[in-house]
């Protein structure tokens, strides 16, 4: 878990502070939009409802998706869709996908 959540903690720091300093500008650039995107989808990845916690094995992949960028292309509210249906999928079916379909556990660079 450290390994594949470890830097989310300085990512959504770093995404609060761009948040609202970005609030004050009227003209904000290309990178700075990406990096909004992708704190805001890591923000509703990290919701959980209510009395219905996940469990660390749930957790894992769906932060590894994260750390990989495959998130950022979904919109907003097809997020926790996308989070419902990937959870969805028996474990089994990870024996017929190829390997580079399969989540990592390592965080990408």
């Amino acid at each position: 878990m450290k390994v594949v959540a470890g830097s989310y903690k300085l990512e959504l720091s770093q995404f609060i502070e761009l948040q609202s300093f970005s609030e004050f500008i009227t003209d904000v650039g290309q990178e700075t939009k990406n990096r909004l995107a992708k704190g805001s989808i890591l923000v509703e990845v990290l919701k959980q409802s209510s009395g219905c916690p996940m469990n660390s094995s749930d957790q894992l992949p769906i932060l590894s998706l994260g750390n990989q960028n495959i998130l950022i292309s979904l919109r907003m509210k097809e997020v926790q869709l996308f989070i419902d249906l990937y959870l969805g999928i028996p474990p089994w079916i990870s024996l017929y996908l190829p390997p580079r379909l399969v989540g990592k556990s390592e965080p990408s660079k």
